[in-house]
């Protein structure tokens, strides 16, 4: 009989314990630069090991030559078959089995991640979140959708020029009669055109009241008071002197302007984040007001320059017509869409101005229903059970409560979503027909600057989560597996990464771990510590 050949294989399959802190949830997970360091790592976690198997299985149980109570706290293995193949496979132990006081059964699953890593293919896919690898302030503006509670006015400051401004005002008498002291000639005054707008009327102006009542008596004696169509206050720079005989206000052809600038605010409550969005609308934000009901909401990001810039434009007319503009903001030089006006200046009432009360009745202080496009809307109930506990800690303790949620993200990200409506300023603004005289009088005809942000305590939650859980993506590429000091964290849609050599069930694995989103991290003496910083290297 002819003798059949066999091959025989010499015992070499080799199996380690170890202790680690992977675990088979694969919310958390390991990177190294090359296959040399990760076995370098795993063999200095060794516990203890066994050889001489003709062959290990796949996703199976292995009997080992101890006491179960002495390998109780391995929870990590990872083998080789050393006479079929150099692959050494990363594995779970799932659970352990007493079999004898010698003997304990253990089984195990691969680790798909750890085993195949370096053959996975990182296709493009749709990123839902990760670490940017790019945080300058103003890049990363996807709306998160997150609670920010009750805003708070960091600062409030107005127009220092405009103020100044103020402090020198002149009264405008609108005359189709020259203003010639002792008499009122039948002389008939020049039309004009202030700042670009033709008007039938000559504006004079005096500095003091004395001369418009001598003026006022003049006109009156001889019968001329109707020549006089009205007398309203300026502020000088609106009305510069001609250098003629009778103090008429020079002519001009484009409004008066001055430009201001007003700092960003960086940080929020006192709060300094470490990642910039924060820096950005919905949760650093500043608002102008005339203090009279209208209202503009800006973000700092939108501005291309290091401050905030504008521009202030006046037009001489009785109450005044004065905006203020952005400038360089959102891609326009001049953002007129943003732009709001002043309060009016007094309209001054004489015996027989029938002329000013119907102008004050009907135009100057109606500011009008404006709607703007930047209000606030976000959320629509209160915050839930989750998020006041985590509000309820010190901010000490946030980070810390952060990292124990348990099962990652989709449970803090849904404690921290945004539920509640919280409006900066009325979605229509109308303006007083009154406010504008006693903004005057009291000094505050002015624009004035809100700092807004979050408080404190919300500033404090929202960054912890962009260190945690990076910013929201919803974009199409290659996520961020690395580019970070210590971790990053990434969440795909329908992952489609694939691989040579790697198994159809653990390519499911690993595509699924995306999709749940996985932390990776850098090294191992650091992995869970969200206290260590986690700067773009």
């Amino acid at each position: 009989r002819k003798e059949e050949n066999k091959m025989t294989y010499t015992p070499e399959g080799y199996i380690y314990l170890c202790k680690c802190p992977l675990e088979n949830d694969y919310k958390n997970q390991l990177t190294f630069t090359s296959r040399d360091k990760q076995k370098e790592y795993f063999d200095s976690i060794v516990y203890t090991s066994y050889s001489d198997y003709t062959y290990i299985k796949k996703d199976n149980m292995i009997k080992v030559n101890a006491p179960i109570d002495a390998i109780i706290d391995c929870n990590y293995l990872f083998y080789k078959n050393a006479s079929f193949n150099n692959q050494i496979y990363y594995c779970f132990i799932t659970r352990m089995e007493y079999l004898n006081t010698d003997v304990t059964a253990i089984y195990f699953e691969t680790d798909s991640f750890q085993t195949y890593w370096a053959s996975i293919r990182y296709n493009p896919c749709f990123i839902e979140r990760h670490h940017t690898n790019n945080d300058t302030t103003g890049i990363n503006l996807v709306p998160e959708g997150l609670e920010t509670g009750e805003y708070y006015c960091n600062s409030h400051v107005k127009s220092d020029t405009l103020d100044n401004y103020n402090k020198n005002m002149s009264y405008i008498v609108a005359s189709t009669s020259l203003p010639i002291t002792g008499e009122a000639k039948e002389t008939v005054a020049p039309t004009g055109i202030y700042n670009g707008i033709y008007t039938g009327l000559t504006y004079y102006r005096y500095d003091s009241s004395d001369p418009i009542d001598l003026l006022l008596e003049i006109f009156a004696n001889s019968g001329k008071t109707s020549a006089i169509n009205g007398i309203f206050m300026a502020p000088q720079w609106l009305a510069p002197l001609s250098g003629g005989t009778y103090r008429d206000v020079a002519h001009s052809n484009t409004p008066k302007t001055f430009d201001i600038q007003i700092s960003k605010q960086t940080t929020l409550n006192g709060y300094t984040p470490k990642n910039n969005k924060l820096k950005c609308y919905p949760y650093n934000f500043l608002v102008v007001s005339n203090n009279i009901g209208q209202s503009v909401i800006l973000h700092y990001e939108k501005f291309s320059t290091y401050t905030a810039n504008f521009v202030i434009r006046g037009v001489l007319n009785p109450g005044c017509s004065i905006n203020i503009t952005p400038k360089n903001y959102n891609g326009d030089t001049f953002s007129d869409d943003n732009a709001i006006g002043l309060g009016k200046y007094p309209i001054c009432n004489f015996q027989n101005d029938m002329y000013t009360n119907w102008l004050t009745q009907n135009s100057i202080n109606i500011l009008g229903n404006r709607i703007t496009n930047d209000d606030i809307n976000i959320g629509t109930n209160v915050l839930n059970t989750a998020l006041a506990t985590i509000t309820s800690m010190s901010n000490n303790n946030v980070t810390g409560t952060l990292s124990s949620i348990g099962n990652g993200f989709n449970r803090v990200s849904n404690s921290l979503i945004e539920q509640k409506q919280h409006n900066m300023i009325a979605p229509t603004l109308v303006g007083n027909l009154n406010n504008a005289d006693v903004n005057y009088a009291s000094g505050n005809n002015n624009f004035h600057f809100y700092k807004m942000s979050v408080r404190y305590e919300f500033a404090k939650i929202i960054d912890d989560y962009f260190s945690m859980y990076g910013y929201k993506i919803n974009e199409i590429g290659i996520p961020n597996i690395t580019g970070r000091e210590n971790w990053n964290y990434v969440k795909t849609i329908n992952c489609n990464f694939d691989g040579d050599g790697i198994p159809q069930t653990d390519m499911e694995t690993i595509r699924k771990m995306f999709d749940n989103g996985v932390t990776f991290w850098h090294n191992p003496s650091t992995m869970y510590n969200y206290n260590n910083s986690n700067n773009i290297v």
